[in-house]
């Protein structure tokens, strides 16, 4: 078989094609042999000696011969058979390219690649830089920038390295460069085979197509043949119209319309089923004329009188607008054949069914139209249009943030779920309204179909919804507010027109409203008047319109009130605090309430100091007024307050001016006060009744002046069991004690004291003297009235912040006190000339009128005596304010007893002084009120006398008798010549009697009245100057030493109950003077009583501030 398959290897090459596959088929058959059968194409030594696959025999063997055996002799091989040459004119020609063209241009534009995408690299944003406290950031950078930059260099390299791919694979297929040029000549081989193929089937299919057109068609046999025998066209040929018909006449033609009348009347009436919206027609001119209103106008005819025939349009009307002329012939064809179409399926009702859904779905694309031509103009960029088979979806109000709005326009089936009807249903449009993503089904959309205006019915549900908006913003915020909302909210709604609608909000205090509204083309919301807030509370807004931003609008309204109140402050010298300086509040909202949503504390005066402000908060339910107790701690060196304690103001405030905080500044400094009054006394137990007498209200021109807190404390007679209370005796005086806080008596002068209004009423027994001296003459003080009935007033006067409860005590102290020194003064024949609890002055002396002033400074009573020139006083007027100040009961009496028990010695010193003036011979010292010592100085003998006043007190009688001694004094050091002591001790052993009112002791002593005084000093003056002159050096260095001169005014004890009196703390009464033992010598030196060498020249004292100076009501207090 092989044999003779190598004969027929000289074939063309079809067959040498085929005899290889079938010689290969046979060697397939033959290895299924194994080893040791022969090779199919040789001998079993291995050696290949069958053909190849193309025919040809193997290498190294013979040509077959033509019949298929080999002679097995030397003759000539036969030539071999080449294959065809190939087209290799590729090969030359522009699309062939050197490869390494191909790397140049790969590397240039990789270059350019790298080039563009670090510029690209380079534009985009730069990762946040490193934190502001030096940390290095982390080593992987997780930032949006830093990723955007990686992800570009590695899609650079990504598309380099496919490039690059390539090139190597290609770079590998030119190392075997010839082969590869082979199997690109067989591949363009292969190609223009296909070409030639292609083209072959071309021409075939194009020439068949043209053959068609030259076939002869079959001849009509039969219709010749009728014409032949007829003479006339057989009917059923076309009427090409090569041959107009004949015109009719006016007659004619009117009566083919009436007959075509009759035809269509009787036809409608009897045969045809009309349809529901069919049954508004008219038949005029040979056509049947049905209206559907709002839709369309159709005229339809018959062609037939026959009942069954089909009718056919005639022409259509659109009745709507904007609606389009049916001029187009090519679509007027068309709708004319779909609607012949739809009258011969069927009927009447077809022709119907066809136009309305024709009509309706022209109206969507209508609106479509109108939509997109808005979209370019009114509604620039703020519509998104979408179309899905018959339904037109209009987005308003792209750009807004949140869920997306829209408006839904198509046509429903008719049918109802709640009615019946026996009338089919057709189908209608429907529209549907979504906002922010959910349907609404509570507002109807009215859409006029007969007049198609898409940009009005977008104005009415833009108008209704930003109407819905502002309402449910307004919603939100009485909401936030709560049941005691003081926000004036006014909503203007509209149907038509989103700028017809407004929110407007206010506050009291506010004047401007604040007016929110909604773009309408936008649908961003706007807040006029423009500022920081009102921009801050728009952009919250806008962000999240579904969101609750009603926090934004009360912080705006706050913020505008806020900003009227400090602008106010600012002009009344009110100083803001730094919120800064506050730590962390923690009870914050426990203190001023949980709807809180601004505050400000204010520093309304110097006097209120660090520990009291006034606050004022803003809310939604309005504006109050607080009066805040901090404290201060100290926090990593820096000084951190804390709002320990807040009370309310009761105010009401509509539009504040500087009177009107000048009056809340006027409740805050009450509320302080009586905080600091009511700790207090809660804090000792006294009972005590806090009431308010009204509110604080500015309403316009209306003001409220008499707002303020009464306190009324009561301390009973058991109360006084307690000893804690002991300081506080006074106020059990009477049953219920009245305070008012009145206001600062100067806000100018910066003391920063306060005055308040003490009101009680007494019984008739208590304070007599005091009520009769009140009631009856007008010279008293303004800081004390009283009235017939027993009723007291008092001022007092404390420091801003600080409790006066003591106070209190001590001004009902110093009534009684009052009362004691008028019962005092009738009894020593003073007469008080101005009675106050501040101030009691008082006039005495018989041969000449002297005068004295009791004032209160600070805690001490100082005393003003005049004439400052001629009052004998003057020079222990200290020592007259220590037994003032020194007294424990009747301070009073004990001063003017001292008063009238000195002034006969005094008056009698002044006039021996006026006689020794002229070469300064006599010096008096006082020690104090009831110890003196006068000296004489040369020429005179050197001598001290010491001069003691003593008296007895009688309870039977009320005249006090009052005795002076006269002793020399002995002082160490000094000796007297012995004739001086012995004329001295013969004087006392002589002078004097008893009738004269002085008498002598035998030792050198005198004793005298009141009566005998002058006398007895006249007489020792007398001897002094009938003595013998001499020097004494020792006796001027010890007077010049114990009785200094001094510039200034002594120091007084500001505390007199703790200081204990070297001698006596009250004056002596009579009968502690009578059985008084008179103290030893040493006990009288001067020297023990420092205060004795000071009173030699008296100071100068200030007179009393006018209190009627400064913005306070006058201290004059009436009573009803």
């Amino acid at each position: 078989m092989m044999n003779q398959q190598g004969a027929v290897g000289s074939q063309d090459l079809k067959k040498d094609r085929s005899q290889a596959q079938t010689g290969n088929a046979s060697q397939k058959r033959d290895l299924a042999q194994m080893q040791g059968a022969a090779h199919t194409n040789g001998n079993t030594n291995g050696v290949s000696s069958g053909s190849l696959p193309n025919g040809l025999p193997a290498k190294n063997e013979l040509l077959p011969t033509s019949n298929g055996h080999s002679n097995g002799a030397d003759t000539s091989v036969s030539r071999r058979s080449t294959p065809p040459p190939l087209d290799q004119s590729w090969r030359t020609s522009e699309n062939n390219k050197p490869f390494g063209v191909l790397l140049a241009r790969l590397a240039q534009q990789c270059f350019g690649d790298l080039n563009a995408t670090l510029n690209k690299m380079n534009d985009m944003p730069s990762p946040q830089p490193a934190a502001s406290n030096g940390v290095v950031p982390q080593t992987f950078d997780p930032s949006k920038e830093s990723l955007a930059r990686k992800k570009a260099l590695m899609d650079f390299a990504s598309d380099q390295r496919d490039r690059f791919t390539k090139a190597l694979i290609l770079s590998d297929f030119a190392r075997s460069e010839h082969d590869m040029a082979k199997l690109v000549d067989l591949k363009a081989w292969f190609d223009s085979q296909i070409v030639a193929q292609d083209n072959a089937m071309r021409f075939i299919g194009i020439t068949k197509h043209d053959v068609a057109r030259a076939k002869m068609p079959n001849p009509n046999i039969e219709g010749a043949m009728e014409l032949l025998a007829n003479g006339k066209a057989p009917s059923k040929w076309p009427d090409l119209g090569y041959i107009p018909p004949p015109k009719l006449t006016a007659k004619q033609l009117a009566s083919t319309l009436q007959d075509m009348n009759v035809i269509i009347a009787t036809r409608l009436n009897l045969h045809e089923d009309l349809p529901h919206c069919f049954r508004d027609f008219s038949i005029a001119n040979g056509r049947a004329t049905f209206r559907v209103p709002g839709e369309f106008e159709v005229d339809l005819s018959v062609a037939d009188e026959d009942p069954s025939s089909q009718f056919y349009l005639i022409d259509l009307r659109l009745s709507f607008t904007p609606a389009p002329e049916l001029t187009d012939d090519l679509f007027r064809n068309a709708l004319e054949a779909h609607t012949n179409e739809a009258l011969s399926s069927k009927g009447l009702l077809g022709c119907y069914d066809f136009l309305h859904n024709f009509v309706l779905t022209h109206k969507i694309n209508v609106l479509k139209s109108q939509s997109v031509r808005l979209f370019r103009e009114k509604w620039f960029d703020c519509l998104v249009t979408e179309t899905q088979r018959r339904v037109l979806a209009i987005q308003y109000w792209k750009d807004k943030a949140g869920k997306k709005s829209w408006i839904e326009f198509g046509i429903s089936t008719g049918k109802s779920r709640s009615k019946h009807s026996r009338r089919k249903v057709t189908s209608q449009h429907s529209v549907r309204w979504f906002r922010q993503g959910q349907e609404v089904h509570d507002q109807a959309i009215f859409v006029d179909w007969d007049d198609l205006d898409l940009d009005a019915i977008l104005s009415q549900v833009t108008a209704k919804h930003a109407s819905w908006s502002l309402s449910t913003i307004s919603d939100r915020l009485q909401a936030l507010a709560g049941p005691r909302s003081q926000v004036r909210a006014q909503l203007s709604t509209s149907n038509s027109s989103a700028d017809e609608c407004n929110l407007t909000l206010s506050l009291p205090g506010l004047r401007n409203p604040i007016a929110v509204n909604i773009e309408p083309v936008t649908g961003l919301a706007t807040i006029s008047p423009s500022s920081k807030d009102a921009a801050t509370a728009q952009r919250n807004l806008n962000r999240d319109p579904s969101a609750d931003n009603s926090a934004s609008i009360a912080q705006l309204l706050c913020r505008a009130v806020q900003d009227k109140v400090r602008r106010v402050a600012v002009s009344a010298r009110w100083q803001l605090v730094d919120p800064r300086g506050f730590g962390p509040q923690p009870n914050f909202r426990a203190l001023f309430g949980q709807d809180i949503v601004r505050h400000d504390i204010f520093a309304c005066n110097e006097a209120w100091g660090e520990r009291w402000s006034l606050c004022t908060t803003y809310s939604l339910a309005g504006q109050k007024w607080w009066v805040v107790q901090t404290s201060s701690r100290l926090v990593e060196s820096r000084t951190i307050k804390t709002i320990v304690d807040a009370r309310p103001l009761d105010v009401t405030t509509s539009a504040l001016s500087r009177a009107d905080l000048s009056r809340i500044q006027t409740m805050g400094e009450a509320e302080v006060s009586f905080a600091v009054l009511v700790q207090e006394l809660g804090a000792n137990k006294i009972p005590y009744h806090l009431e308010r007498l009204s509110s604080l209200t500015f309403d316009g021109d209306r003001r409220d002046e008499s707002a303020t807190t009464v306190v009324y404390i009561r301390m009973s007679q058991q109360d006084l069991k307690k000893p804690e209370l002991a300081p506080y005796k006074p106020l059990a005086i009477t049953e219920w004690i009245r305070t008012v806080y009145e206001g600062f008596l100067d806000d100018n002068d910066g003391s920063g004291e306060s005055r308040h209004d003490i009101r009680l009423t007494l019984e008739s027994s208590q304070l007599k003297h005091l009520k009769d001296y009140l009631t009856t003459t007008q010279s008293r003080d303004g800081d004390v009235a009283m009235n017939a009935s027993g009723g007291l007033a008092l001022s007092l006067r404390a420091q801003f912040g600080q409790s006066y409860i003591k106070e209190i005590a001590r001004l009902l102290k110093r009534c009684r006190e009052l009362d004691s020194a008028l019962s005092a003064a009738r009894h020593l024949q003073y007469t008080c000339t101005a009675v106050g609890v501040s101030k009691l002055a008082f006039t005495y002396g018989t041969s000449q009128q002297y005068n004295g002033v009791l004032a209160k400074k600070g805690g001490s009573t100082e005393l003003k005596l005049g004439p400052a020139s001629s009052n004998p006083h003057q020079r222990i007027r200290t020592h007259l304010e220590e037994v003032y100040n020194r007294a424990a009961d009747n301070p009073f009496f004990s001063l003017t007893f001292a008063m009238s028990a000195t002034q006969p010695f005094l008056e009698a010193i002044s006039e021996l002084e006026l006689k020794h003036s002229a070469q300064r011979t006599l010096t008096l010292h006082p020690h104090q009120v009831f110890s003196y010592s006068f000296v004489y100085h040369a020429p005179l003998a050197p001598c001290r006398f010491k001069i003691a006043l003593h008296w007895n007190n009688q309870p039977t009688t009320r005249n006090k008798t009052v005795s002076y001694t006269a002793t020399v004094w002995d002082r160490a050091g000094i000796t007297l010549p012995a004739e001086f002591t012995t004329a001295l001790t013969d004087l006392s052993k002589d002078a004097g009697s008893i009738a004269e009112g002085w008498m002598g002791n035998n030792r050198g002593g005198f004793t005298s009245n009141a009566k005998g005084l002058r006398a007895m000093l006249q007489r020792l003056d007398d001897f002094m100057l009938s003595s013998t002159n001499g020097t004494d050096n020792a006796v001027e260095k010890l007077d010049k030493s114990e009785t200094p001169l001094p510039e200034a005014k002594p120091a007084l004890n500001r505390n007199p109950s703790r200081t204990q009196a070297p001698t006596q703390q009250k004056p002596p009464i009579p009968a502690q003077m009578k059985n008084q033992a008179r103290p030893p010598p040493h006990q009288m030196r001067p020297g023990q009583d420092s205060t004795a060498r000071q009173m030699t020249v008296p100071a100068t004292h200030g007179q009393r501030p006018n209190q009627n100076q400064g913005r306070v009501k006058k201290e004059i207090i009436e009573l009803d």
